[in-house]
């Protein structure tokens, strides 16, 4: 048996351990695009204060309670040679009585702020608030701004301090749609609506992601909200036809309409494909392939050669384009703004 002393000196070197590791990893300084604990919204921000205090309470229950055991395996170790078994006891009823009614207090105090908050945050209609209907795609987000007849993919544009209601459905199997500075995740089920609702009180374009294991591309499958302070501009944009053809893109134009393209995409007064991304303004998007590429023309090249070197079984097939269609397509689809 370890002497006292040496039992101590290992308790010492574990708890500094362990401090030092938890000290270490408060102190990461990185940025975090997607940090639930830094919170840019009225939803995000009341779901963190009742993390907090969910948190400190466990924190402190933790704390007792490992104290104790640590304590009891110290106190009442066994000595030298002591023959046989400890004294045997019963219990102590009075003790019993009170970790039975401690815990039952614990959660009708946690009880309390849980369901205030689940009132606040419950989606309502006001006569300001904003309505999407989210669609999940493997692998890509749909939006349709139900009541302004606006269809755009992968990137959310919502007005600053305005209530967004999102309305949830799945085109195929089980999602989640997962934005941490604005709100916690929620399950995007086919055949079921899920609903929720978001708001951001800083402009600015935050990230998201599927969060629901949905098949081979399900790390590509990524989203980006764009608080927009000028939303009704932006607004007014994506209400607009694309422009037409020029001398510049007119070949691409006629690629897409004659080709494959039309079949699965809708552009406004060329197509009304519902397969893939609705792509009217796809020239003003920032990104490209479910957010995981940016919009630049060497981007739209390489998913345009072959989608499943960007998303592994993309749904969108191969169709072996000559360099010539995809440049003529590459400059079409960057003017559609």
């Amino acid at each position: 048996m370890p002497s006292r002393t040496r039992l101590l000196r290992r308790l010492v070197i574990v708890g500094t351990i362990l401090t030092a590791a938890l000290a270490l990893t408060a102190c990461v300084g990185s940025p975090n695009p997607e940090d639930t604990l830094s919170p840019h919204g009225t939803v995000a921000r009341d779901q963190q204060q009742l993390l907090i205090v969910a948190f400190w309470i466990a924190g402190v229950i933790f704390f007792v309670v490992e104290g104790l055991l640590v304590y009891s395996v110290y106190r009442f170790r066994r000595r030298g040679r002591e023959p046989g078994l400890p004294r045997q006891i019963h219990g102590n009823t009075r003790i019993e009585i009170i970790w039975t009614i401690a815990p039952t207090l614990l959660l009708v105090f946690l009880t309390i702020p849980t369901v205030a908050t689940i009132y606040r945050l419950e989606p309502k209609t006001t006569p300001d608030s904003l309505q999407v209907r989210v669609v999940g795609h493997q692998w890509w987000w749909e939006f349709q701004y139900t009541d302004k007849g606006v269809v755009t993919a992968n990137e959310l544009h919502i007005p600053l301090n305005t209530r967004v209601n999102l309305t949830l459905n799945s085109a195929d199997v089980i999602h989640a749609f997962f934005v941490p500075e604005l709100a916690g995740q929620l399950d995007v089920v086919p055949g079921h609506n899920n609903v929720m609702w978001i708001e951001s009180d800083r402009p600015g374009t935050y990230l998201g992601q599927c969060t629901q294991f949905c098949g081979t591309s399900h790390a590509f499958m990524r989203m980006r909200v764009m608080v927009d302070p000028d939303f009704d501009t932006w607004l007014a944009n994506q209400k607009a036809p694309p422009a037409a053809p020029t001398a510049a893109n007119v070949a691409g134009a006629k690629a897409f309409a004659n080709g494959q393209c039309v079949n699965c995409h809708a552009v406004t007064g060329v197509s009304q494909g519902l397969v893939g991304p609705n792509l009217t303004h796809f020239g003003s998007r920032t990104t490209l392939a479910g957010a995981t590429l940016d919009n630049t023309p060497e981007n739209v090249a390489k998913w345009l050669r072959n989608p499943a070197d960007v998303k592994p079984e993309a749904k969108m097939p191969n169709y072996h384009l000559s360099e010539q269609d995809i440049n003529d397509l590459v400059t079409y689809l960057e003017s559609l703004k």
